[in-house]
C-alpha cells in the first residue's frame, strides 16, 4: 500500500475519533485536517487554501452569519411566537401551522438553527394545548427538513451543486429555481402528515412528577434543601432574615417559611422570623451544620417535590443563551428572586457545578 494512502487513512481515522470524542470543536478539527494534509504533502498549499476562496464556502459563511443575526436580534423568535395562537385549535391545525412556519424559516436560516428556535415555542404549544410534545416534535423536524432546499442558498448541497454546474460551464441554478419543486414536496409532506402520518406519531406524555423527579436526582436537590424549626426562646425570633445573616455569613437561602399553616414563599430580607416558624432552607450541608450548631436548631432534610413544589410551583431547568441579558451579571443583579420570585437551586457551568 502506498505511503500516501496510509497517511490519508491515518488522518481520516484521527479526524473521525476527534469528531466522535468531541474534545475539540468541529471547525478546529477541520483546520487540523487541512493542515495535516498540507504538511504531509498530500495536497499542495494552494490546494489546501483553495476552499477559502470558493463561492460555496463564502455563501455558507454568509448563511450562518444571517442565521446568527436573525437569532440574536430576536426576529426569528418573534416569527415563532404566533404559533402559540393556535394552542386551542385541533391537532391538524397545529401540525399544519408548525410545518408551514418551520419550512418557511428553513428557506432563510440553517435547518438546525430553525429547529432550535422553534423548539421552545413547540414545547409551550404542547403544554397549552394539553397534547404530548412527542406528537408535535416530529412534524417540526419534518417541516425543517422539507423546507431546507426552498432557495439556492438555504442548504449547503444546493450551493455546492450550483458551483459545480458553473465550474463545468453550465448555467447555474437561480435563487428560486428550487422553490416550485420544494413547495410541492412540502405540500405533499404536510398532506401525508395530516392524513396518515399523525397516526404513527408517538403518544408519550411525560408526567410532571416524573420530569421533576429526574431533575431532583440530576442536581441532587435532596442533599441541599432542609427544614429547620425556630424554637421558643431562640435568638432568631424577632429578627429579620437579613439580621439572621443566613445569606451573608452562611450562604444559605430561605426558600419559604411555614407559619401557622401558611406558606410564605421567597421571603424578603425584611421578613421577621417568629418562634415556631419552620424555615425551608437551601444551601450546602456543611454551611447548614454550622448554622444549626450555632443556633441549637434541629434540622431535617426535605423532599422538595413532596413538601414544597406542590404548594408553590415547579422545578424547571433552563439554559442561558449567549445572547441573554443575564450574561455577565450575578444572580443578585439578575433580579430573578426579587422581581420574579424565582430561586436558583443549582448552577452548572462548563467546569461543572458551582457550589457557592
Amino acid at each position: 500500500m502506498p505511503l500516501s494512502v496510509i497517511l490519508l487513512l491515518v488522518i481520516v481515522g484521527v479526524a473521525l475519533v476527534l469528531f466522535v470524542g468531541g474534545w475539540l470543536r468541529v471547525d478546529l478539527v477541520g483546520l487540523l485536517v487541512l493542515s495535516a494534509l498540507a504538511l504531509t504533502g498530500l495536497v499542495t498549499p494552494q490546494e489546501a487554501l483553495a476552499g477559502f476562496s470558493s463561492p460555496a464556502v463564502v455563501t455558507v459563511w454568509a448563511m450562518f452569519i444571517l442565521s446568527a443575526g436573525l437569532t440574536r436580534t430576536g426576529i426569528a423568535h418573534r416569527l415563532g411566537q404566533p404559533l402559540l395562537h393556535f394552542a386551542k385549535r385541533s391537532e391538524v391545525v397545529l401540525i399544519v401551522a408548525l410545518m408551514v412556519v418551520s419550512s418557511v424559516l428553513s428557506a432563510l436560516i440553517n435547518t438546525v438553527t430553525v429547529a432550535a428556535i422553534l423548539l421552545p415555542a413547540t414545547m409551550e404549544l404542547a403544554r397549552r394545548s394539553g397534547r404530548p410534545p412527542s406528537r408535535l416534535l416530529m412534524p417540526l423536524a419534518l417541516g425543517c427538513l422539507l423546507g431546507g432546499p426552498f432557495t439556492g442558498i438555504s442548504t449547503p448541497p444546493n450551493i455546492l451543486v450550483t458551483e459545480s454546474l458553473e465550474s463545468a460551464g453550465l448555467a447555474p441554478f437561480g435563487l428560486f429555481d428550487f422553490t416550485p419543486i420544494t413547495g410541492a414536496i412540502v405540500a405533499v409532506g404536510i398532506a401525508f402528515m395530516v392524513l396518515y402520518g399523525r397516526r404513527l406519531l408517538p403518544d408519550r406524555s411525560p408526567t410532571r412528577a416524573n420530569t421533576q423527579d429526574s431533575l431532583g436526582i440530576s442536581y441532587d436537590l435532596a442533599a441541599h434543601i432542609f427544614t429547620t424549626r425556630i424554637p421558643v426562646g431562640s435568638l432568631l425570633a424577632g429578627r429579620t432574615l437579613a439580621e439572621s445573616r443566613l445569606a451573608s455569613a452562611l450562604h444559605l437561602t430561605a426558600l419559604a417559611i411555614q407559619r401557622q399553616g401558611q406558606l410564605v414563599l421567597a421571603p424578603r430580607p425584611t421578613e421577621v422570623l417568629r418562634a415556631r416558624d419552620t424555615l425551608i432552607v437551601h444551601g450546602r450541608p456543611d454551611h447548614l451544620r454550622r448554622f444549626h450548631g450555632s443556633q441549637h436548631l434541629h434540622v431535617e432534610s426535605l423532599d422538595l417535590l413532596e413538601g414544597l413544589v406542590p404548594r408553590c410551583g415547579v422545578v424547571a431547568e433552563g439554559l442561558v443563551d449567549e445572547g441573554s441579558t443575564l450574561v455577565g451579571r450575578t444572580l443578585g443583579e439578575s433580579g430573578l428572586r426579587r422581581e420574579h420570585r424565582v430561586h436558583v437551586l443549582s448552577l452548572v457551568g462548563p467546569e461543572g457545578r458551582v457550589e457557592d
